[in-house]
């Protein structure tokens, strides 16, 4: 064969290589986009399903906020203290090797 009739057989299974992989990954495309159109419809029957108990937790959501009070002095005093005590514990298991040393940031 000439080298001219070797470039063309090349190029023609070449081009038939390539087409016949964009036809594999048009193939695998589309169907990931049934897949996907099926799984958006069974979302959206499962979200039609789930309207009444999402009312039922937005009332109780709403009720858990309206009980809700204003910090006190003591809930500040004892947020520091739990944070006081939590270093002093961190401290403590980093000097027994159960955690890492903290680092200073200076």
């Amino acid at each position: 064969m000439e080298l001219i009739e070797l470039s063309v057989l090349f190029s023609l299974i070449t081009t038939v290589f390539i087409m016949s992989f964009l036809g594999v990954i048009w193939f695998r495309i589309s169907k990931f986009e049934a897949e996907l159109s099926r799984s958006a419809t069974q979302i959206k029957l499962d979200a039609e399903m789930m309207s009444p108990f999402m009312d039922e937790i937005e009332a109780r959501i709403l009720e858990t906020i309206g009980e809700m009070r204003q910090p006190t002095a003591i809930d500040h005093i004892a947020g520091v203290w739990s944070n006081i005590m939590m270093m002093r514990e961190q401290v403590k298991m980093a000097k027994a090797g159960l955690i890492a040393p903290q680092e200073n940031d200076s």
